[in-house]
């Protein structure tokens, strides 16, 4: 099939991206298909190869474990391909491979080219955002010859378009929460379970605990997956054990994972970074076991110590600091506002947006609690929640219907010593990025 995909990513075919965009985004609504028959039909139309690969699942912290491994492969010199989702500012971020970010004229081709292979898939209904999406990396893949593949899954483990995907030789599975409780259910245990669906009876790792591991070693003894869980793993600083209660939001620390110990100092800003961090780590430790690649500390110290994840506790100005976020459910807004506690500044202004489909009932008033000052807006999204309800629940000071004018005001009342935060959404985030701050100033 590889002549197939040159031809497509090679031809001279004028296409209208903005009409193309257009096409794909209006498959926001159409229904997924949970049985994943529609996807399996299309993976064996296009003749998609099967790649070693890595699946990271969970609610938070996916994309930064993910690209942490990616990193890592990558300085081995392997041809390795990231898939994660979504977004923040170009819709070819969610494709990339050693060479980059894939070419925004490859990624229309591939998007114009899998949008029109419905007619062969008729049984199954219309593909989906996702699936037009999830089709394009593996095609792309496929067009490049990569060794190995670092999946992020989109929503879910065993109802997510990129479970039906052979290859996977790894499973990771991050911190579980409340998220997308409409199809995943809404308890730990129920999202879980979906989620632990992800393995195949090969090898996973989860730092999980309470229900959401009840309802993973339920599903690991059902499909005989070799399990890592937190108890291999050891977490220090300063030789005093990490919990909980003394997770460091900066600094070096370290982790030992089977037979490997090492100490990183990750960029990134939080007390989530020491999980997400080490789950990466051993993944990385297990995939260079599985790959029989040489174990190289130097080299993976370097790789997750130089790793950067956008939109995760981002600091895009100092003095007053400001932090963009994407949090969007309840375990990470509190992490977020626990981390912003125990960096000195005087006054918190949260500039704040959400998604209508969020439990903003109960974030908003988390926001507000841990706000001086609270500036609802909009994120760019037509399914933002409406600025009067968000107002009315978060007790907000502030609503302006513009991004800028509500980092305007932020500004207007905070001073060098306060501390601005920009959360609720991914979306949010990727309009804040959009911005230039050199006009605030």
């Amino acid at each position: 099939m590889h002549t197939t995909f040159n031809g497509i990513i090679e031809s001279k075919k004028e296409i209208n991206p903005e009409k193309t965009i257009e096409i794909l985004e209006s498959r926001a609504g159409n229904p997924p298909d949970r049985t994943l028959k529609r996807i399996k039909k299309a993976i064996d139309i296009l003749g998609i190869k099967p790649i070693k690969m890595v699946n990271v699942v969970g609610t938070n912290g996916k994309g930064t474990v993910a690209s942490a491994i990616y990193n890592v492969l990558k300085v081995y010199g392997l041809k390795v391909g990231l898939y994660t989702s979504p977004h923040l500012v170009r819709y070819t971020e969610r494709i990339m491979d050693s060479d980059g970010e894939i070419e925004f004229e490859t990624f229309i081709r591939l998007v114009d080219f899998v949008t029109n292979i419905e007619s062969e898939l008729i049984d199954f209904g219309e593909l989906t955002y996702f699936e037009v999406l999830t089709l394009v990396a593996f095609i792309f893949f496929n067009y490049k010859n990569e060794e190995f593949l670092v999946i992020e899954a989109g929503v879910g483990g065993a109802t997510d378009a990129t479970k039906a995907f052979d290859g996977s030789i790894l499973q990771i599975l991050t911190s579980i929460s409340i998220d997308h409780a409409d199809y995943l259910g809404n308890t730990i245990y129920d999202i879980a379970k979906n989620k632990s669906g992800i393995m195949n009876g090969t090898t996973a790792i989860t730092m999980n605990e309470g229900d959401a591991i009840k309802a993973i070693e339920e599903y690991r003894m059902r499909t005989d997956t070799k399990l890592y869980k937190q108890s291999d793993f050891k977490l220090t600083k300063d030789g005093e054990l990490l919990t909980g209660e003394n997770l460091p939001i900066t600094g070096e620390f370290s982790v030992e994972f089977m037979d490997k110990k090492i100490s990183i100092n990750p960029k990134q800003l939080g007390i989530f970074r020491v999980e997400n961090y080490a789950l990466a780590f051993a993944g990385v430790v297990t995939i260079l076991k599985k790959l029989g690649l040489k174990y190289e500390e130097d080299l993976i110290k370097h790789a997750i110590n130089t790793s950067v994840w956008n939109g995760r506790t981002q600091v895009i100005h100092d003095k007053p600091m400001i932090i963009v976020d994407g949090a969007h459910n309840y375990d990470a807004i509190k992490k977020l506002f626990e981390t912003l506690d125990r960096i000195p500044h005087k006054k918190t202004t949260t500039v704040f947006a959400i998604m209508s489909r969020k439990d903003h009932k109960t974030i908003g008033p988390i926001v507000r609690k841990n706000s001086d000052n609270l500036i609802v807006t909009t994120n760019g999204n037509e399914k933002s929640l409406e600025l009067e309800i968000l107002k009315t629940e978060s007790n907000a000071d502030f609503v302006y219907g513009d991004l800028s004018d509500a980092i305007k005001k932020g500004l207007e009342i905070s001073d060098e010593n306060d501390l601005i935060v920009i959360c609720g959404s991914l979306y949010l985030v990727g309009e804040v990025l959009k911005l230039d701050f050199k006009n605030f100033f």
